[in-house]
Formats: structure tokens, sequence, C-alpha cells
């Protein structure tokens, strides 16, 4: 999944996707989650709170 995360659609690239960055994987983890938290709190911004 690292590979389409590289494939951004408004191309720009997320610097984890560069090949010299060791730790590219923690990178693009990090990144996955401020976004998916990001998105949460949009969410919760927008509806009513819901439990999981």
């Amino acid at each position: 999944h690292l590979n389409d995360m590289c494939k951004v659609k408004d191309g720009k690239r997320p610097h984890c996707c560069a090949p010299k960055i060791k730790n590219r994987v923690k990178c693009a983890t990090k990144l996955l989650l401020h976004s998916i938290g990001k998105a949460d709190k949009d969410r919760r911004r927008n509806t009513c709170p819901q439990l999981l």
C-alpha cells in the first residue's frame, strides 16, 4: 500500500516516498495516521459523535 500512497492524486509526492529515506514505512505510517486523524476530526465536526 506504500506504493499506492506515493501515487498522490494532486501530484505532490509525500517526502516519505523519497528513495533516500530509510524508515520510509515508519514515515508513511505517521503520514497515514495523520491523515486518518484529520479525516476523523473533520467527520466529527460535521456529524454527531458516533460510538465505534
